[in-house]
């Protein structure tokens, strides 16, 4: 008769023993895993960081050993503490194969701590311009929503502004891609350190950005953006023996949203501010429009 496949039908119950830095990060960790139930911390110390995220999350802990281990019983034990006579506690209590200690112990937090680097990088991937390190379209998005829900909430003005870059395509044309690179380096960097940090900025896609100015009414943005253009033409790009100017058109919308659909809202003032920066582009470029 032919083995059948072991079901998870129910998740690996773990006791983590240690209430340090180290256990609160691999508590996040198991936290985390669908295959695993937390059922207990353990820590001498009432304070310690993985016993005060525990009692967040609504998980048992434990300052006597030894009642941890009855409590939890039967479970795998994780011993973060560094005491191999915990190790020897935990394993009489549960069983010898019941407890993942020493160096076991330090290669399963190897493991976690290069999950969380790899997870952490996917993540800033996944929000931010690989060439700019601004927020790209996706983050920029989901913070615009963020800001015109609070600013609907709290009846406080808020601006979006579409920018383009000018004559863009003459810089790859006549210096190749390698310099619209550095063009669009340069743009978005002079631009963000012009700009509140309160503001935020990224890119929008191709050669074009987007700024939101939260508590600013559409002519403190025109204002702000004035300052950023200016700047940028005083600052032109050195390119091998190259000086390339820059600038940038820019549209502006905004105000003080009525409470309704956020989205709805955004998609309003993003083609309220396209049209801005349009109009912008027809009356010479390297000026900032408000809708």
């Amino acid at each position: 008769m032919p083995d059948q496949p072991q079901a998870f039908d129910q998740p690996i119950r773990v006791l983590v023993l240690g209430g340090g830095a180290v256990s609160a990060e691999v508590l996040d960790w198991l936290l985390s895993e669908p295959l695993v139930k937390v059922v207990g911390v353990y820590d001498a110390r009432a304070d310690a960081p993985a016993l005060v995220k525990a009692r967040a999350q609504g998980i048992p802990v434990y300052h006597d050993l030894e009642q941890a281990l009855a409590s939890c019983a039967p479970c795998t034990a994780m011993n973060l503490t560094g005491n191999e006579m915990v190790d020897e506690v935990a394993a009489e209590r549960l069983g010898a194969g019941s407890v993942i200690g020493g160096v076991e112990a330090q290669l399963f937090w190897r493991i976690v701590s290069r999950w969380r680097e790899l997870k952490d990088a996917f993540a800033y991937q996944a929000t931010h311009d690989a060439l700019t390190r601004l927020p790209n379209r996706r983050m920029l998005t989901e913070l615009a929503l963020q800001e015109i829900r609070h600013a609907m909430r709290y009846r406080e003005p808020l601006s979006i502004a579409v920018l383009d870059l000018d004559l863009f395509k003459q810089v790859n044309d006549l210096y190749g891609h390698a310099a619209g690179d550095a063009a669009l380096v340069h743009a978005a960097s002079t631009i963000r350190a012009t700009l509140r940090r309160a503001d935020i900025f990224g890119r929008w896609g191709g050669e074009e950005f987007l700024a939101l100015f939260p508590k600013t009414p559409p002519e403190g943005a025109v204002r702000a953006l004035g300052k950023a253009l200016a700047s940028l033409k005083d600052r032109p790009l050195a390119w091998k023996d190259h000086q390339i100017r820059l600038s940038f058109s820019a549209g502006v919308a905004g105000g003080v949203p009525e409470e309704g659909d956020a989205e709805r809202r955004f998609d309003q003032w993003l083609a309220a501010a396209d049209r801005a920066l349009y109009q912008a582009k027809q009356r010479g470029r390297g000026q900032v429009c408000a809708a």
